[in-house]
């Protein structure tokens, strides 16, 4: 089983981006890359470190910077999981990029984007975790997302029919958790 880095803090997040951002020098285009779970809250301060490192990217681009996740989880030994196309656990959300809203630009070749909020809280939610539920909580005590949002955006959410049943349950699971008491 392989040990990885437990904590990573904002510092060390975009120190990761800013060595990509150099193994990158020279690309013709700009990468994009969505961060999401942990890495979003870290990156946005709701969180103090990640356990991990997680996001979205265009199959293409994921193809661009394979060798550089697979160098930081052998050397580095930081885990990173990359969903490319949005292509998650059960389901994909074509429409990731719609609503997003780009990082102050702190690098020449990535480009990083913040996904819109209800579409983060469903990424979250949907793993189901009762430690991403509490977070997801405090997260939607800082950025309020109306629960109409979330339904409307898990009925755009393109579900594998052998997932519908467990995604739903999910999404009930998460809505208790988060939005019971308002």
């Amino acid at each position: 089983m392989k040990e990885y880095q437990s904590k990573i803090s904002r510092a060390v997040l975009l120190g990761i981006f800013r060595d990509l951002d150099k193994y990158l020098m020279g690309i013709a285009r700009k990468v994009r890359i969505y961060p999401i779970g942990g890495t979003k809250l870290t990156l946005d301060d709701a969180k103090t470190e990640s356990k991990d490192i997680d996001i979205i990217s265009s199959r293409v681009d994921f193809m661009v910077i394979s060798d550089f996740v697979a160098n930081l989880e052998l050397v580095r030994k930081i885990r990173i999981d990359v969903f490319p196309d949005a292509k998650m656990s059960g389901y994909s959300i074509p429409f990731y990029e719609a609503g997003s809203i780009r990082y102050p630009n702190r690098f020449r070749n990535i480009e990083l984007y913040s996904l819109d909020n209800a579409v983060f809280c469903l990424t979250k939610g949907l793993a189901g975790r009762p430690r991403d539920l509490k977070e997801l909580d405090v997260f939607l005590k800082k950025y309020p997302v109306p629960l109409s949002r979330i339904k409307q955006e898990f009925a755009r959410l393109k579900i594998n029919p052998e997932s519908k049943f467990g995604l739903d349950s999910k999404l009930e699971y998460f809505i208790e958790a988060c939005y019971s008491s308002a």
